[in-house]
């Protein structure tokens, strides 16, 4: 199992929402208050300050705001990475840009999620912060993460997501023909990234 099973109480979501914390390769102490899963630059998982559940729809008080006004019913799980000097800066030029192994976890814990809450695996359902305004109507005032890639600099948002959700449904598949209860995940690329 990539995510621990205490780590994904019983309760009803409906989305997972991706996100980089434009920081270092380590999580710090703020970005455990808005995440609920960090993956850090050598691939390893670490528990967000809040469970789930309590972004669960009817839940008070105990929540992970990762996404504006978008956090009731969403899993917020984010990548340890694109620190940026300031705002006016390339996404190119970061000093700690995503890397594969985590693009890769992402997929993993995005999977395990998926099939722990029956969350479809569609641009609705299973997206970056930067496709949340386009897909689902939601103001993010231009937010694109987590969808750059440094080993893949000209594609688009859209190419990405796509990309994203297609790694994803490999490992879902994949989980779901094997006897073994997991994968893993700091194995090499299995899709065209």
């Amino acid at each position: 199992m990539v995510v621990p099973l205490d780590w994904m109480p019983d309760c009803k979501m409906d989305r997972i929402i991706t996100h980089w914390t434009a920081g270092v390769y380590k999580p710090n102490k703020g970005e455990f208050a808005h995440y609920h899963i960090l993956i850090d630059g050598d691939g390893t998982l670490h528990r967000g300050d809040h469970s789930i559940k309590g972004n669960a729809a009817g839940a008070k008080g105990d929540r992970a705001s990762h996404t504006k006004n978008c956090n009731t019913g969403s899993i917020g799980i984010t990548v340890c990475c694109m620190q940026m000097p300031d705002t006016k800066t390339p996404l190119s030029q970061s000093a700690y840009p995503m890397k594969r192994v985590q693009w890769n976890m992402l997929a993993y814990v995005a999977g395990t999620l998926a099939m722990q809450y029956g969350i479809p695996c569609d641009q609705w359902h299973i997206l970056g912060h930067g496709e949340v305004q386009e897909n689902l109507g939601i103001a993010q005032a231009g937010k694109v993460d987590p969808l750059y890639l440094s080993w893949h600099p000209s594609l688009d948002l859209k190419t990405i997501g796509a990309m994203f959700r297609l790694n994803v449904r490999t490992y879902i598949a994949e989980r779901s023909a094997r006897t073994t209860p997991w994968l893993d995940p700091k194995r090499p690329p299995y899709i065209w990234v």
